[in-house]
């Protein structure tokens, strides 16, 4: 059974691979070509297997000079592997090099100096330690002929433990012995760690000469791969063909990646203080089921909790499901994402699901979003500290808006309604979108800042960056402006080959409300948004009067809200300030982002009735007003410890 379940998974790896490959290489890590059953060794047979499988995919050999030049041109082909040995085994010469010449494959091998033409003393399996090692003239013969000698350090001791001077020692005096030997100083500028172990030692290399340094991670060498920690693929005896074919793809090493981060998070403090915000979702999730602090029960009957547009939502998800035609054209988006949960409560009608989905949106995705705007601050703000409080902010600011209207707002029979209703839209209980269409966008924001700050420069990424934002579009119309302004950023920043990918993966979402839009009302421009304010009105939904609502709404029901809007365009101003000068590219980007969606929203009619429709630029408001105050308050604390 397993071994069905890893063939299913390779071949799900392989076709992956097909659909969406990437440029990357792998650097093959091999030891000793041997039948002597070391755990090191891989037999002659299987050597010479895997090198006929690399021939028949397509795979060339690239050389270190090849895989430098890939760095500093920032340009990584596809279908070349890098063939490596370390410690210099005899058998790699008299075995490991006719096969090599045989299959039109080159290689590079580590050398330790101190062992050649000696034995491998410094393995601790006793098979391994008796082992030849090549000699001098065999050493000398090998380089060349697309086989490159390079550095392994001198007694092959773990770099570790060792102070700067020893490691300097061990790398020129292993440098000079072999330049006597192989004459060329170029090769011996790579290394790869004696026993894939080493400290903080990039700077010291890095001043020594070196240009690349190979490790023993496991995965691919990619553009955002480092110089002197780059990964190798371990070659075992016992990988089937398939098994190593799937370690030369990039999505192999996906799974134990994401082990290793939940390894890693559940030993940080902050994944426990993230899981407090999420279980605090229950607590007010419960309070809001009793009322508080809104004056009435999630389930009950105002249309201000369900009104046409939930009802639709759950109709057109049924009509999916039953194979029917979507009716009147509606946004698939988030109907597609109901499916499972209609299955799952067996729901007959909308007052089936409500329950169900009102969780889903109010616990689980509001819990996801707050995740989001962590790491996403985290990469703006620097500051592990700061981007919990950002978060914590979001997790509370719908219950801000609540009491600012309540204490300093006097209830009528439309104030009263609409902060009730507006106070759970944006605590996301209701039956709607929003919170699934903006943790599409935030996930989108936080990929593209970490292409655009050089973390990741992947095709994947910016591929699932299209897939979101697209996605988040067909969920809710109104996001609309958020594809040209990625597609815009993509091209600012001259990530014109990720543009593609971007603009590609961003049709799929596109082309599936295109074609629903088709079969219901025979035209994929139909849509059953009308371009007035709402069912029976004339008034048009775009007009450039609405922006001066942002003073008419206070004056009409409460001038004291002039107040905080007046705080917080002085704050983003300064904040937006602040942020382009710690991170000029992601400062101007946030920056047009904002403006950009302002510019959308501002002028649409619904706009100053329903605040939901800034939650695309909220969370970018809150990080970029906390800057402001942060500065603010860190100047008072220095003037207090200054007296």
């Amino acid at each position: 059974m397993a071994n069905h379940i890893k063939k299913i998974y390779f071949r799900f790896l392989f076709w992956l691979d097909g659909i969406l490959p990437k440029h990357n290489i792998p650097v093959l890590l091999y030891h000793s070509i041997s039948d002597d059953n070391s755990k090191m060794s891989v037999s002659p047979e299987k050597f010479e297997q895997q090198l006929i499988q690399l021939k028949k995919a397509g795979y060339k050999s690239i050389s270190l000079a090849e895989l430098k030049s890939c760095f500093d041109k920032n340009i990584f082909p596809t279908k070349r592997v890098m063939i490596t040995f370390d410690d210099g085994f005899l058998d790699n010469y008299e075995i490991a090099r006719p096969l090599l010449k045989q299959y039109g494959f080159g290689a590079v091998f580590f050398i330790a100096g101190k062992y050649i033409d000696s034995t491998a003393d410094f393995c601790t399996n006793d098979i391994d330690r008796v082992k030849k090692m090549m000699s001098e003239d065999q050493l000398g013969d090998l380089s060349g002929n697309n086989l490159e000698v390079a550095n392994h350090f001198f007694s092959h001791k773990i770099l570790s433990d060792m102070d700067s001077d020893e490691i300097k020692n061990e790398y020129y005096t292993n440098r000079d012995k072999l330049l006597k030997i192989v004459g060329d100083i170029e090769t011996l500028k790579y290394v790869a760690y004696p026993k894939n172990k080493k400290n903080n030692v990039a700077s010291l290399l890095e001043k020594c000469g070196v240009l690349l340094a190979f490790g023993g991670r496991p995965g691919v060498v990619k553009q955002n791969s480092l110089r002197y920690d780059l990964p190798r693929i371990q070659v075992y005896n016992n990988d089937s063909i398939n098994k190593f074919l799937a370690k030369l793809s990039p999505y192999y090493y996906f799974l134990p990646w994401i082990a290793f981060v939940i390894k890693q998070a559940i030993r940080s403090p902050w994944f426990y203080l993230l899981l407090v915000l999420a279980l605090s979702r229950f607590a007010f999730f419960w309070l809001g089921l009793f009322g508080f602090p809104a004056n009435a029960s999630l389930v009950g009957d105002w249309w201000t909790l369900y009104g046409g547009d939930e009802i639709n939502y759950f109709k057109s998800a049924k009509e999916i499901i039953d194979g029917d035609v979507i009716s009147r054209a509606r946004p698939i988006g988030f109907p597609l994402f109901l499916i499972p949960f209609i299955w799952f409560s067996y729901s007959v009608n909308f007052i089936d699901a409500f329950p169900l989905v009102s969780f889903v949106n109010g616990v689980v995705l509001y819990s996801v979003a707050l995740v989001l705007i962590y790491f996403l601050a985290k990469e703006i703000l620097g500051s592990k500290l700061k981007a919990y409080i950002v978060a914590v902010i979001f997790n509370i600011y719908p219950y801000l808006f609540y009491f600012l209207f309540k204490i300093f707002v006097r209830g009528n029979n439309i104030i009263s309604p609409f902060v009730e209703s507006r106070f759970r839209q944006l605590m996301f209980w209701h039956f709607g979108s929003d919170p699934l269409s903006i943790v599409l966008i935030l996930a989108s924001l936080l990929c593209f800042i970490l292409i655009i700050r050089n973390k990741v420069n992947s095709i994947f990424i910016a591929s699932i960056v299209g897939l979101m934002s697209s996605w988040s579009v067909i969920a809710r119309l109104q996001n609309l402006i958020i594809l040209p302004i990625f597609f815009l950023a993509f091209l600012l920043f001259r990530k014109i080959k990720l543009l593609k990918y971007f603009f590609i993966f961003s049709l799929l979402p596109l082309f599936l409300q295109l074609y629903f839009n088709f079969i219901s009302q025979d035209s994929i421009f139909s849509t059953s948004y009308k371009l007035n304010g709402g069912s029976g009105s004339d008034i048009p939904i775009f007009s450039f009067s609405y922006i001066f609502r942002i003073v008419t709404y206070p004056l009409d029901y409460g001038a004291i809200l002039l107040a905080p809007i007046i705080i917080i365009l002085v704050l983003a101003v300064v904040g937006f300030y602040y942020l382009i000068k710690l991170n000029k590219k992601v400062g101007l980007f946030l920056f047009g982002y904002v403006i950009l969606n302002l510019l959308f929203i501002l002028f649409l009619e619904p706009t100053f009735r329903n605040p939901r429709y800034f939650l695309p630029v909220i969370p970018i408001l809150i990080i970029v007003l906390y800057l402001p105050m942060d500065q603010l308050i860190n100047k008072i604390i220095l003037y207090v410890k200054s007296k």
